[in-house]
């Protein structure tokens, strides 16, 4: 346990002191989860002062979890919130982690690692666990902001601003599994960034769809949080039976 915890400073340490992964992890959440939600709730409050009316054609049929849209713009100010709230969860860790993690074995500083009485487990987990846990702490404050003036601006039911923390947190969850397994396969750091890519793209259609789709309201956004965390913990699981010091050091 006393290794468990070095390891745990080590990380914390060397993820404060790069400047890179820092940036990614505070002005990507400030884009989607401050300065989106709160433009977005700026126009709400701008169209019901104004008393503007709907422009959507005659006969619209909005998809399930619009139902309403056309009548009342806080529906969509509510869908483009929860949209927002998995896209963030899903961009910060795994670009956080495939940095430090990749970035490190560029340094062969894992080579190291591998020299230390420690498995390999644990130095994952460690990598893992402070990513998930700082990017959680910053994301967590914003969304009790944005919750906060959905609730000020009464744009949202409790029950939905409460719902966007599971979100959150599944999205966070599977994004930082998923950076395990993009470690594991990438060699450099452009290569995780290729395959980030091209497993954020598919995924954020998915939320999307689940979001429009689904049941309206809070149902839809617990729905899609049950589906980041299934696919969180298989991640999970395949990386680590398959983890190794000689594939992270390849």
């Amino acid at each position: 346990m006393s290794a468990f915890r070095t390891l745990l400073r080590k990380e914390a340490l060397q993820l404060f002191r790069s400047r890179s992964a820092l940036a990614t992890a505070t002005l990507l959440p400030a884009l989607l989860l401050l300065f989106a939600p709160l433009a977005q709730m700026a126009t709400l409050m701008d169209v019901e002062q104004k008393g503007w009316v709907s422009v959507l054609p005659a006969g619209f049929r909005a998809p399930r979890g619009l139902e309403g849209v056309e009548r009342d713009a806080s529906v969509i100010v509510r869908f483009m919130m929860a949209s927002l709230v998995a896209m963030g969860g899903l961009v910060v860790p795994a670009v956080a982690a495939s940095y430090t993690m990749v970035s490190e074995r560029e340094s062969r500083t894992l080579e190291l690692l591998a020299a230390l009485p420690v498995r390999v487990r644990d130095v994952l987990t460690a990598k893992l666990a402070v990513i998930f846990g700082f990017s959680t702490t910053v994301t967590s404050v914003m969304l009790a902001l944005d919750v906060a003036v959905l609730w000020r601006i009464e744009a949202a039911s409790v029950g939905f601003g409460l719902a966007l923390f599971p979100l959150l947190l599944a999205a966070l969850l599977y994004s930082t599994a998923s950076a395990l397994l993009i470690s594991l396969l990438a060699r450099d750091f452009r290569t995780a960034n290729q395959l980030g890519g091209a497993l954020l793209g598919p995924t954020t259609v998915i939320a999307v769809f689940v979001l429009a789709f689904g049941p309206p309201g809070a149902p839809s956004v617990l729905a899609l949080s049950a589906i980041f965390l299934a696919a969180a913990v298989g991640a999970l699981y395949f990386a680590l039976r398959v983890v190794t010091f000689e594939r992270l050091l390849r």
